[in-house]
């Protein structure tokens, strides 16, 4: 298997990649265990994720396993995506599944964008980004990690920023930690502040690249109204903080 990337695919897009079968003439086609997901010669992220979504709804007995573990689980049979709604007592959660190949330093999710074709896989940083805030909070005790909570609290809570949260906010958190900004515990009203501020720069730009790949648009999937909605609100949030909260 070989990576090709997303620049060099129709969607043109560097956040994803294409995985291609190669060397056939000495692995044959059906020698891989994979090849059963292959559309012509390369490795579909649809394929897998509509076999596996048979799977889930209807070939795993998900009243026996709730039981053991205390809990009513339920596939979602309408989404596209592999879900699973979970209740125990008052609790309620909703669980994604996403297949993921590693190779060549990458981690690839089996997350295809919306239309026709269907042999994408999107990189994902989840596990660089954890890791790289961590090595910062740790080489100079600082509290990136806690801005970010609190950061990403505000968006989930937000029905204006919570597609802000996770990924774009921890890559601004990155940008601004090699500005050498102090992130002592006693500077961390500034620092939010301060990354309130830049997220608004960046969305007035339409543009925030990813601190591990800067030809990656963190911004390319949002539409121009959300981006002006969250620029909007984050604006006023810089001088009413409090806004954030409501």
């Amino acid at each position: 298997w070989s990576l090709i990337p997303g620049e060099d695919t129709v969607v043109r897009n560097p956040q994803y990649w294409m995985i291609k079968r190669v060397d056939l003439g000495y692995f044959p086609r059906g020698s891989s265990p994979w090849d059963r997901f292959m559309v012509g010669r390369y490795l579909s992220s649809n394929v897998l994720n509509e076999t596996l979504h048979k799977m889930l709804v209807a070939s795993i007995n998900w009243p026996a396993i709730g039981g053991l573990l205390g809990c009513v689980i339920h596939p979602v049979v309408a989404s596209r995506e592999l879900k699973l709604e979970v209740k125990h007592d008052q609790v309620e959660l909703s669980i994604t599944l996403f297949p993921v190949v590693e190779m060549e330093g990458k981690v690839l999710l089996a997350v295809p964008p919306e239309g026709l074709v269907e042999n994408l896989w999107l990189e994902s940083f989840y596990r660089a980004e954890v890791s790289k805030v961590k090595e910062l909070d740790a080489g100079d005790s600082g509290a990136r990690q806690r801005c970010l909570r609190i950061l990403n609290g505000v968006c989930r809570s937000h029905p204006s920023l919570h597609k802000l949260g996770g990924s774009p906010v921890t890559h601004v958190i990155l940008h601004l930690s090699g500005t050498g900004s102090d992130w002592a515990e006693e500077s961390l009203a500034d620092r939010f502040q301060q990354v309130l501020e830049e997220l608004v720069a960046y969305l007035e730009k339409g543009v925030l690249p990813s601190y591990f790949n800067p030809k990656i648009n963190l911004f390319s999937e949002l539409l121009e109204e959300e981006i002006d909605e969250m620029g909007f609100v984050l604006y006023r949030a810089i001088s009413e903080p409090e806004l954030l909260l409501e």
